[in-house]
């Protein structure tokens, strides 16, 4: 576990970076995870306050696998994998709203969420590759706001709760 409140964690692997147990595995206010293997990908990684969020991997099949607790709003500053077979999957949770400025795959769905608050695509979201989708949910109270260019190469799926608008 790393924990750095109010501050900045910073994680790099020439592997894979899993969580364990419980969780929060990360406590800061800014995360940045880069890995050759994947992030969360056999165990999500469960982060805690962070308002920045960046994680990038390179390797094939090199998964992002992310959930947030923040009552803050979060950017989600650049996420992007560039192997084959290498999704995203976000999730935030506690109140705070969600920026997307630019998530990417090169061979990947990608899977945006916030319970509680708005879920926002500010620049792009790219899902590139054969038969992969973009799926941005909220859940409870939260609109998905869509300001920028979201786009897969399959379907983009927008889902959300009865009280929550697009």
């Amino acid at each position: 576990n790393a924990s750095a409140t109010g501050d900045t964690v910073t994680v790099t692997s020439a592997g894979d970076l899993q969580g364990s147990g419980t969780g929060p595995h990360i406590s800061a206010t800014t995360a940045t995870l880069s890995a050759a293997g994947g992030i969360g990908n056999t165990t999500q990684v469960k982060i805690a306050g962070a308002t920045s969020i960046d994680a990038d991997t390179t390797g094939n099949g090199a998964a992002i696998n992310l959930a947030n607790s923040s009552a803050l709003a979060t950017t989600l500053s650049s996420p992007n994998t560039t192997g084959t077979g290498a999704s995203i999957t976000i999730a935030q949770s506690g109140g705070g709203a969600l920026s997307a400025t630019s998530v990417t795959t090169t061979d990947g769905a990608i899977t945006l969420s916030n319970a509680g608050a708005n879920l926002t695509v500010g620049t792009s979201v790219n899902a590139a590759g054969a038969g992969r989708d973009v799926s941005l949910t909220t859940t409870g109270t939260g609109n998905v706001v869509l300001t920028g260019t979201t786009t897969a190469a399959d379907q983009v799926l927008i889902g959300f709760t009865s009280t929550s608008t697009l």
